[in-house]
């Protein structure tokens, strides 16, 4: 698990010792060097993108959707497709309408979650 949070954080973020540490404590230690997401998440998300959204439906076009037609912040961009990993559909979605409607639908999930409502 340590290896993970290297790869995700950059080795320099984790604390001397993290391997006994409580990940309570950890995750403390590197949220004030956290700058966006790693390696690690961002292979899940492209993966997530590659295998169930349609073609032409591109990590830079979901992003744009959520920032622009949705007008999210860059950090809750990067939540909410954190968030659509755990709410991946079935099966490869069938157009880019089908793809946006899973990113609102995944946006509004993550509103719930955080206990906030995301206006346009």
């Amino acid at each position: 698990m340590v290896g993970d949070l290297g790869a995700e954080f950059g080795s320099g973020a984790l604390p001397e010792g993290a391997a006994e540490m409580a990940l309570s404590a950890v995750a403390e230690k590197i949220s004030s060097s956290y700058s966006g997401l790693g390696k690690f998440t961002n292979t899940a998300i492209g993966k997530l993108l590659g295998a169930k959204m349609p073609g032409g439906f591109s990590a830079s076009a979901a992003k744009d959707y959520l920032s622009t037609e949705l007008a999210l912040q860059p950090g809750t961009v990067d939540s909410v497709l954190v968030h659509s990993l755990a709410m991946q559909p079935a099966k490869r979605l069938g157009s880019v309408d089908e793809a946006k409607s899973f990113f609102s639908e995944v946006t509004t999930s993550f509103g719930k979650s955080a206990g906030v409502s995301f206006e346009k």
